[in-house]
């Protein structure tokens, strides 16, 4: 395998990419950390949504924790505040009539970040389906601030929901 091409204007060498304009910088990364403590916080988040425990999700969420959910289906659009995103989960979980599940296949944590490569299932009018998907949560003092969830086929997504 050849090296990357480096940056002579460093003193530690680093891998750059100047036909794009890009040098990688110095940063943390991913590593799958299934006991790292922002790991621990979405773990005990997805579990509590899984097993019905709101209270205990509603726990781990901040005062100003936001969601903006992207597509067309029936929770689409900006979510603000723990009892906004809570209802997120409420509307699907009442779609499927309880079936929506996360099966993490992965647990990935660096710096304030964490995420979770999950399959996620549900039965919804006698139809399964199951997306993969990757959630991207900010932790801060324990406390999730923010989701972003990545979809693997959108357009199945919201037509499952709607």
């Amino acid at each position: 395998m050849a090296d990357l091409p480096t940056s002579s204007s460093s003193s530690s060498p680093q891998p750059s990419f100047p036909a794009a304009g890009l040098r990688v910088t110095e940063q943390p990364m991913p590593v799958d950390l299934p006991d790292a403590p922002n790991v621990a916080v979405i773990r005990e988040f997805l579990a509590a949504l899984d097993s019905g425990d709101t209270p205990a999700a509603r726990a781990l969420l901040a005062e100003d924790v936001h969601w903006d959910v992207v597509g067309r289906g029936p929770v689409a659009g900006p979510h603000t505040g723990p009892e906004d995103v809570l209802a997120v989960d409420a509307t699907l979980r009442r779609l499927s009539a309880g079936t929506l599940r996360h099966h993490v296949l992965v647990w990935l944590a660096a710096g304030e970040h964490a995420h979770a490569v999950a399959r996620q299932s549900a039965t919804r009018n006698g139809t399964e389906a199951t997306f993969d998907r990757a959630f991207v949560f900010t932790v801060s003092d324990a406390r999730i601030t923010e989701i972003h969830a990545y979809t693997d086929d959108l357009y199945a997504f919201d037509a499952f929901w709607s």
